[in-house]
């Protein structure tokens, strides 16, 4: 049933009438399991589920509703560590999702997890250096806009290396560290415009890390109108050009659903033409201003690129793959997107039942 509704949502259709049938059927067996104060990890899963769908519905105060009842029944649980592990991120996802698509707080608390250290050796591996780090806080960044983003480069930089082939990636922790990550950063409270910018920046940046449609019109349309807003509002002739064209590609990607997909194209081209880069340049030379600030060839390059090129198209020609219709390799399936060379069979130590749940997303 939710396969189905997630599936004609993707294609704005209507939900097939045998699976609208099955939600009548669902609902009543869920109803008939609260009413008897059923807290099982299976009652509160299919509340997680009913939450998601709603909010990929375009319900969001009912889906706000169920994200309330979903946080009271893990609260009488006994909280978030009494559920399975291989539920509890799943569970928590929905409300993660939702709240990043309408830039509130999460309801669910904060899957209390350690974030990984950095890998040992990896070219490719997106480290920020110190320098980085000393240019951003007189930029004005927040120490824990810092200390958010030093951790999901950790998480990056281990995702490369599995990528690569020198290790195994566990991919229940990765997930988690993914999810953590995002509720951070909605729960901080921005001082400034600039971090604003960067916040938002940021969680644009992680979706395509945990969602297999990180895209969609109804999912980015929020973001896009702030992050818009916000940059207009600093000066960003003093920024360092990796981290403005960073900001602007990760807009670009985020809005190119939306209304908003024009304004970002222009002020990315325009972002391109003030810093040197010819507007027929070859990826490569673009891939090598992000990396200065954060970028992971296993996730982003694939689609980064795609997006890339099409700056050159009209809006009316615009076409662009979407990750929700292609599947490439094991990775693509627990990620987002296609990756140029599909990873071993065993780069995830979670069974590929685990991370099909995690393709229930708007």
């Amino acid at each position: 049933m939710f396969s189905a509704m997630h599936h004609a949502s993707n294609r704005n259709e209507a939900a097939p009438e045998p699976a609208t049938a099955l939600m009548s059927s669902f609902l009543a067996q869920l109803n008939e399991r609260i009413s008897r104060s059923d807290l099982s990890d299976a009652t509160i899963a299919s509340v997680s589920c009913l939450t998601l769908l709603e909010h990929l519905r375009g319900n969001d105060k009912l889906s706000e509703l169920h994200a309330g009842g979903l946080a009271e029944m893990v609260r009488l649980r006994g909280g978030l560590y009494t559920i399975q592990r291989a539920r509890r991120a799943k569970i928590v996802r929905a409300d993660i999702v939702r709240s990043v698509d309408n830039l509130k707080v999460p309801l669910l608390g904060r899957l209390a997890n350690d974030f990984p250290p950095s890998g040992p050796h990896s070219s490719t591996a997106p480290v920020h250096s110190e320098n980085t780090i000393a240019k951003l806080s007189r930029a004005g960044m927040s120490t824990d806009l810092i200390t958010i983003l030093c951790s999901l480069s950790s998480v990056c930089q281990n995702l490369e290396i599995a990528w690569a082939g020198a290790s195994n990636l566990d991919a229940t922790a990765y997930y988690e560290d993914v999810l953590c990550l995002n509720h951070d950063l909605l729960s901080l409270e921005a001082k400034s415009s600039f971090n604003e910018v960067l916040r938002i920046s940021i969680l644009n940046f992680t979706q395509p890390l945990f969602r297999y449609c990180a895209f969609g019109q109804r999912s980015c349309r929020l973001r896009s109108t702030r992050l818009k807003l916000l940059i207009e509002k600093i000066d960003t002739r003093s920024l360092d050009d990796g981290l403005l064209l960073w900001i602007m590609l990760n807009g670009y990607m985020t809005s190119y659903r939306t209304s908003l997909r024009p304004w970002y194209r222009t002020r990315l081209a325009a972002i391109m033409r003030d810093r040197g880069i010819p507007p027929q340049a070859a990826w490569e030379q673009v891939k090598a201003h992000l990396q200065r600030f954060l970028w992971t060839d296993s996730i982003h390059d694939p689609i980064g690129k795609q997006f890339y090129d099409s700056l050159e198209q009209s809006d009316d020609a615009f076409t662009f793959q979407d990750p929700c219709r292609s599947c490439g390799g094991s990775l693509h399936n627990f990620g987002s997107t296609p990756s140029p060379t599909p990873p071993s069979k065993d780069l995830l130590t979670s069974s590929p039942k685990d991370s099909a749940y995690c393709q229930m997303d708007p």
